[in-house]
């Protein structure tokens, strides 16, 4: 017999959220066939230089793979110095968003309630603000906004998300 506990709470506890400021966004588009390349490339570089402070990879039906990566600028600008060095294929599509801003918290056991990711959406949704991405996690969200929105997201989410005195 498995027992499973689902725990809701009217106002969601975290644990701080926290702000990387005027940073970069690295958005590739390209076959799904052809992301190891893209993936091989940024572990390579990972053990030659800072690592990027978000990632994430979204596989879109058919067939096309999005990659994001935010770092500080310059991080930015070298990994995509370095991806038309090596001659970029026709397949691949980059867009470069600067500045932008990460926004990210963390909650205990996120993955064990309900309602974590819609509370996001429905909090941001009324807001005059640009989400670049969002990733979620088992106990972590990041938002991507465009620079300098996400000191007002921040106050928005902590109406819906409390941080414990």
């Amino acid at each position: 017999m498995e027992t499973i506990a689902v725990y809701w709470e009217p106002i969601v506890r975290v644990y701080g959220f926290d702000i990387k400021a005027d940073i970069s966004l690295l958005h590739l588009k390209c076959p799904t066939y052809s992301i190891d390349t893209f993936l091989s490339d940024i572990e390579q570089q990972a053990e030659t230089s800072p690592t990027f402070l978000f990632c994430q990879l979204q596989l879109h039906a058919p067939d096309m793979a999005h990659l994001y990566l935010a770092a500080y600028h310059d991080h930015i600008s070298d990994y995509r110095k370095g991806l038309e060095a090596k001659g970029m294929r026709n397949d691949l599509m980059l867009t470069a968003y600067s500045p932008v801003d990460l926004l990210f918290f963390h909650g205990p056991h996120f993955q064990d309630r309900f309602g974590i990711a819609n509370n996001v959406f429905k909090t941001l949704d009324p807001l005059d603000i640009t989400v670049h991405t969002i990733g979620c996690t088992g106990t972590s969200i990041y938002i991507v906004t465009a620079g300098g929105q996400a000191e007002k997201a921040r106050g928005m989410l902590t109406e819906a998300f409390a941080v414990p005195l």
